[in-house]
Parts: C-alpha cells; structure tokens; sequence
C-alpha cells in the first residue's frame, strides 16, 4: 500500500476560478475606469465579518449549472465606473474557464449592478475561426435593471460549441459620472483573470488584464458533459521557497460540482513526476468554493533549484476519475535550498505626502510597530500623488506607481500579502491608514507580516555597508557588498541592490486630518536614491559584489541626521511604460543600514573561536594575499571558518 500522507488542513470560504488562457480581447483598458471605495477605514484585524457557511446558489433545474468566475449567490463590495456615455461591461470567457458546458445551452444570463441603469440590453457573442466577435443571438432588451443581481431570460437558447471563446455583455447609458458595476475581487480574489472584466465604447473590446477582478456575471447553462461524481479543483500554490528535509504548506481550492453529493474524494501528490502519497475526505465539499492549507515533507534528496509540486482528483465518490479535466489536475512549482544566511533588517518603504490628511496614521502605526522591534530599516518615501510636496523628487514615481495604490500606505520586505481583508487592493504596500485606537493591534499584525516575510523568503545573501563622508566636500562615498550562497542563481536568479539615502528630523508642514499642522516632524525620509531607482543588477564574482556610490550632500541637508540603507532582492524590470515584474515577484531578501560615516561591520560567516588561527587570506575577487590589504579581506581560519574583514 502507499503511505498516506498526514495533512493540516485550515479551511477557508473563498470562489475561486481557474486562471484563463488564450484570452481573444487584448490590452489595458484607459485609464477613465474609475473605482470608488465604499469601504471608509481598512478593515481592522479582529473586526472584520467573516462570511456565513451558508452555501448560498441560486435554484437551478437537475441539469442546470451555472458558468462564472464564481458559482455563489454573492456579489462584490466595490462599485466601478467607465468614463463614456454609453458602452458594453462583459467577461470573456475561454474553453478552458467553460470546460464541461460544452454541447449545452446558455438559457439565462444574470449580472449583479452597485445601483440601478435603467433600461439595458443583455449581448452575447462568439469568436469565429477568423477572430471576429460575432453576435450568438439578438440582443435581449431589459426594461429596468436594479441594484443587486439582474436576470434575463434568452427568447432562444444558445448552443455552447468546442474550443470557443464566449463573452457575456450588458449595454451602460449615460453613467458616465456614476458607479454602476460590481467585480467579484472582495469575494473571488484568488479568481482574478484576463478577460474577466472588458469594456466596449465603440472602439472596441479593451481588457483590465485582471486589475479590478471579474466582472459578477453568470450564465445558467442547461446540459453539457457533467457527470454525476464530480469535483472541480483551482488554484494550486506552495511556498516559493522550501528546505531539503523540511515541511513545505501548499494550498488549494476545491468545490462539489456534480450531481450528487460529494460523500468521499481521493486526491494523489506528486513532486517531479513522482507520486508521494494520497489523502482521503479532508473536508466535506459543497458547492462553494474552500481553500485548503496542507504541508508536506520535502524529500531530502531534491537538488537545489526549482522543482514541480502536482495535485490530481483520482476518485470520487469511490469512482475513478477516467475523464481527466483540466480542474482535475493541478500544478505549480517551488524552489528548494539548503542554506541560508541571517537577515540583519526588514525594509519598510513608507508612502506619504505632506498633503495627505490621513498619513499622519501611517506614522502612528510604524512608531508603534518600531517600538515592538529592533529590526527595521524605516524609509519614507513622500510622493506626488496628493499634490506638491517638498521632500519628493521624480524618481520615486516609479516605485509609487509599481508598489502602491493609495495613501498612506507601506511594504514590509516587498513582501506580497494575497489576504483581501489586509491588501483589497492587491498591491506591494499595505494601506496605513486605520484610527489610531487600533494602532497596537495593527502593528502587531504587521509585525506578523514581516515575520512570515523572513520564513517564506530566506536571506540568500548578505548585505554589507561601508560609509565615508568629507565634511568640507559634503561629499558621501559608499561602498555595498553582497555575499551570495552557494547556487544561488538557481535559487533566486537574478537580483537588484537599492541604496537609500534617508534623513531624520525634519520639522515642516503636514496636513493632518482636516488642519495643517506647521510643526510636524518628517523621520526615515529620501533624500535621493543612490542606485538606480530599480536597483543595480548584482553581478557575482566567487559568489560576491561590491558596488560603489557617490553624492555630494545638498546644503540644507544634516549628515548628522542622515542613514544608509541598502537592500538585496529581485529587480523590478520596467519595459517601455509596463512593468513587466509581477507584485508577487519583488521581495526583498536582506537589507542592512548604517549612519553617515559608519560601518555595518563585516558579515561574520562562521562562528567565531578563540582557540582557531588564520591560516589563508584572499581579497574580495578571490586572490591570496599574504597580509591584511585595505579593503576586504576574506579570512579562514584553522577551523575551517570562514571570515570577512574590512582592513582600513
């Protein structure tokens, strides 16, 4: 018999979709796409309603089944608005996203509205053999649409083909200045895809590319190729990184999707190609999407690099699954190491703007969090978004336009939170702005964030800073070295240095819930960004960097006031006016810091031993010398230790 693997699973209600492919309609939608938050504060930790157990599904004939990004009676939270006075909102969707709807036939469709258009008109159509969107049926006119679902019934039933792309529409008239959609990002936020929410204002079909969620439409679909026992399986993930030997958490999502009750389920585990184990029924499954959280041991005896994690639906209901569908097999990868190194600080990059009323929160909630550790490398980045202000300087757009969407906000570590009640915006920075009676409570959880940011994404590489600053000159020379694992260009691949140059104690103006306050004192802020904005590409010799830096200090500008800080992690690639770097794929894995004129100290690789002697001595590039050299010098010992020195 094969060994059953031992699980512990967490469950969480969630609608999920599988991500499409080979979407027809392409592009970024303009920017007149407006969305308005009907949240005030963010949620509060603790405070936050969680979702009924209630399955909630409309009533659907034995034969019907619903096909959307989600399957539930729900709709979203955030209300959105095109800036034209009359187009078409619908979802695209692919032969992958409607899989076994094949052969049956479309009989209603239903989309759910923020607040009432008026009359409407439902349209669907099809993509042809030669690309061309083409009308499935005459549009159905609606008389009178409301807030909350709206559902049409189609005079004729549309017959769903093989391998082609649909798209479910509804006509907006003159709402140019109002709210009127709803995406499912509140309620489906792991379900976001292209396609899934496309706009027409007769120039043509334009895509979010999955910025705001799916569009809440449905279609009730009679027939198709459904099976009595069946479950559908979405959204495999593990954790990016995982130790030879040790346990790994990878997740999923899995729902009911037969006729029958789903009274047992086998699932199968593979890692490269190699079965691993089963496991049996964790949970009863309903119709509503669940997130299950499971860990498993990863085998020893993996090489170092990226490897393949694979889940498959084998039986249900004690029937062998002999129709494979897509939803019944899932992949993803991760990446195994063997070592790694300490991670001196954790990086917080603030953004906030003298203008903004409610940034003044953000400071109460890091001092807090500063006050609970000694780790933090604080900068401040002040932007333009809000209106002038006097500490920002063009440069830090690019990081406010790659990391942010709102003020005052903050990234710990560039670490991605997925959580919708922590990061509704789905960004690198977090919103800060939460009343100032929860500031202990949220710093603790952002406390917890960075600590879950240092055991998902290891230091794989050191930090170092060494400083020199001529007080006649006003100039600042720094030098930032960076030693590396071994392999670890196929541990991380490629990798980017940030250098900081930040000032504290600055007195100056601030708005501040609804007054200006003329005394307000501005710590951690930029002054200039040493580096490329996006980091410097690290190039390794031996395993080990060193870059140089140089600025001569504006005359208004306290060295005694003004820290360095330094950061590892992976670059963010701009290509053209698009980043082509995901916000999950930018975490930063070791930041250090230093004041003007200091020394981080050299990274001790072994553990120090009184009774050991030096017994060979090499330069940063790897040449041995036969005594101390100005610089560093990299020193080992009789003990096998290996050490680094900064000789002046």
């Amino acid at each position: 018999m094969k060994k059953i693997l031992l699980f512990l699973f967490a469950l969480v209600q969630l609608s999920i979709v599988a991500k499409a492919q080979e979407k027809f309609i392409k592009g970024m939608v303009p920017k007149t796409l407006i969305e308005q938050k009907v949240q005030g504060q963010p949620m509060v930790p603790g405070q936050t309603p969680k979702k009924s157990n209630t399955q909630m599904r409309i009533a659907l004939g034995s034969d019907e089944r619903l096909l959307g990004f989600y399957t539930t009676d729900e709709y979203g939270k955030t209300p959105l608005g095109y800036g034209a006075t009359y187009y078409l909102a619908g979802a695209e969707f692919t032969p992958k996203e409607i899989g076994r709807m094949v052969g049956g036939e479309i009989v209603d469709v239903r989309f759910a509205l923020y607040q009432s258009i008026g009359a409407s008109k439902v349209y669907i159509y099809y993509v042809d053999q030669n690309g061309d969107i083409v009308e499935a049926c005459d549009p159905v006119s609606v008389a009178s649409t409301k807030a909350g679902w709206n559902e049409v019934e189609l005079p004729s039933p549309v017959m769903i083909k093989e391998n082609t792309n649909y798209i479910f529409a509804y006509e907006v008239n003159d709402m140019a200045k109002g709210y009127p959609l709803l995406t499912d990002k509140s309620i489906n936020p792991d379900g976001t895809t292209e396609g899934g929410l496309i706009v027409n204002d007769g120039t043509g079909w334009y895509s979010t590319g999955g910025a705001y969620g799916n569009l809440c439409i449905q279609a009730v679909v009679k027939g198709g190729d459904f099976v009595n026992d069946d479950v559908s399986m979405k959204k495999l993930s593990a954790d990016k990184y995982a130790k030879s030997g040790s346990e790994m958490q990878f997740k999923f999502n899995i729902c009911n999707i037969g006729l029958n009750d789903v009274d047992s389920y086998t699932l199968k585990l593979y890692i490269d190609g190699a079965e691993k184990g089963s496991f049996e029924t964790p949970v009863p499954l309903t119709y509503d999407m669940q997130t299950l959280v499971a860990t498993v041991t990863v085998p020893d005896d993996l090489a170092i690099g990226e490897h393949a994690l694979k889940l498959t639906v084998d039986k249900v209901n004690g029937v062998v699954q002999t129709n494979k569908y897509d939803d019944h097999e899932q992949q993803t990868s991760f990446i195994v190491y063997q070592n790694a190194m300490e991670k001196k600080y954790n990086l917080i990059e603030q953004f906030t703007s003298q203008q903004c009323t409610y940034c003044p929160l953000g400071y109460t909630i890091l001092n807090k969090l500063e006050s609970k550790r000694d780790d933090l490398a604080w900068v401040s980045l002040h932007c333009s978004g809000m209106g002038n202000d006097e500490y920002f300087f063009n440069e830090i757009n690019y990081l406010d336009a790659f990391e942010n969407s709102s003020y005052p906000s903050a990234s710990f570590n560039r670490y991605y939170v997925s959580d919708y009640d922590v990061n509704s915006s789905f960004t690198v920075a977090l919103p800060l702005g939460y009343p100032e009676q929860y500031a202990d409570q949220v710093a603790d959880m952002f406390s917890d964030i960075i600590d879950e940011s240092c055991s998902k994404i290891p230091a794989f590489a050191s930090v170092d800073i060494s400083t020199a600053y001529d007080a006649s000159s006003r100039t600042l020379n720094v030098k930032v070295l960076n030693e590396a694992v071994d392999d670890f260009d196929k541990i991380v691949g490629d990798a980017a240095v940030t250098v900081y140059l930040i000032e504290d104690g600055l007195v100056s103006k601030q708005y501040d819930q609804g007054r200006w306050d003329s005394n307000f004192e501005h710590n951690h802020v930029v002054r200039g960004i040493l580096s490329s904005v996006l980091g410097d590409k690290v190039t390794w010799t031996n395993g080990k960097s060193e870059k140089d830096y140089s600025i001569v200090l504006d005359s208004d500008w306290n060295p005694d006031n003004m820290s360095v800080v330094a950061f590892i992690g992976r670059p963010i690639v701009l290509q053209g006016q698009t980043f082509a770097t995901s916000v999950d794929d930018a975490y930063v894995i070791n930041t250090n810091k230093v004041n003007l004129g200091g020394t981080t100290g050299i990274e001790n690789l072994g553990v120090d031993n009184s009774d050991s002697k030096e017994v060979a001595r090499y330069t940063i590039d790897g040449v041995q010398i036969t005594a101390p050299q100005k610089g560093i010098n990299i020193v080992k010992m009789s003990d096998g230790k290996v050490y680094k020195v900064l000789v002046k």
